[in-house]
């Protein structure tokens, strides 16, 4: 008895061990399951979505002509609701609570909001002749365009899957 309690030098890790072989569980922690996976995959399945329309001709419209234009593509956003509601499922499949599907869900309108925020300091350092009423407008057309309305249309499919979810009898405890 004591040669095998000398081999073990932590008994919490040893019980990890063991719970996973026996339950074949992988190595990925909870919030690599329920919102990094499903968030990467969605963005990527969303960018691969943007692509793709554009090149069968679906291209964004202009919906706002003034300084500057706001774009919008209709197929992308509906695109973007059946995404949110397969990052949300995913999430929640993988054991996410409440937050994790959202925050899966809205991943992709987050992914590109940091390249848009990270940007504005930049441009307002480098520009030299642009006015100022028109590197703001850029910036809140940039931020409407591809961080807000996508991101409502991915909470918009999330939603609609969380709230079937949350009825269905077998998501209900015993």
């Amino acid at each position: 008895m004591a040669r095998a309690t000398e081999g073990v030098s932590d008994w919490k890790v040893l019980r990890r061990e063991i719970m996973r072989a026996e339950t074949g569980e992988a190595s990925m922690n909870h919030r690599t399951k329920t919102v990094w996976l499903p968030g990467l995959i969605s963005f990527t399945l969303s960018m691969g979505l943007l692509w793709f329309l554009d090149w069968v001709g679906l291209h964004p419209r202009f919906i706002w002509m003034n300084n500057p234009p706001l774009l919008f593509s209709l197929p992308w956003l509906l695109g973007l609701c059946a995404l949110g509601a397969g990052s949300a499922y995913g999430s929640r499949r993988g054991g996410g609570g409440n937050a994790e599907p959202l925050l899966a869900a809205v991943f992709p309108a987050l992914a590109l909001g940091i390249p848009i925020l990270a940007g504005l300091p930049v441009i307002l350092v480098v520009r030299s002749h642009v006015p100022s009423e028109l590197v703001f407008n850029g910036f809140a057309s940039a931020l409407l365009g591809w961080v807000i309305i996508p991101g409502v249309a991915l909470l918009a499919g999330a939603a609609a899957v969380l709230a079937t979810l949350r009825r269905s009898p077998s998501r209900q405890a015993p």
